[in-house]
């Protein structure tokens, strides 16, 4: 009984003085942040945006490739503009139908103006 008892408080002790010394290492060094960094990367004011809706709704296609658009515009350059208003028009529109899976997608890509 003396020798398991002892062999229990050795166990513990030695965890005790490995979760110690982890505990009291330095942190890692992490990147440092810069203040300014927009969430988007910058972006020009016209340009091509996409979305593919995976249920074959155009307009579901349409509005998610023009929110999409107006999304990273209105965050372009670390700017936070509320109220943008853009003009776009529909560049193309693509489809999948079909195959053992069943697909039906359809992508709406819009340009920017």
């Amino acid at each position: 009984m003396n020798t398991f008892r002892r062999a229990l408080l050795t166990s513990v002790t030695a965890a005790s003085v490995v979760l110690l010394a982890a505990w009291a290492l330095p942190a890692s060094p992490q990147e440092p942040r810069a203040a300014t960094a927009p969430s988007y990367p910058p972006v020009a004011i016209d340009g091509n945006y996409t979305y593919t809706d995976t249920n074959g709704s155009y307009q579901a296609a349409l509005d998610g490739a023009v929110l999409r658009a107006q999304t990273a515009l209105s965050h372009a350059n670390g700017q936070n503009i509320s109220d943008l208003q853009i003009t776009w028009q529909v560049l193309a529109v693509t489809g999948v139908r079909g195959g053992i899976a069943g697909r039906r997608e359809i992508t709406v890509t819009v340009h920017i103006l």
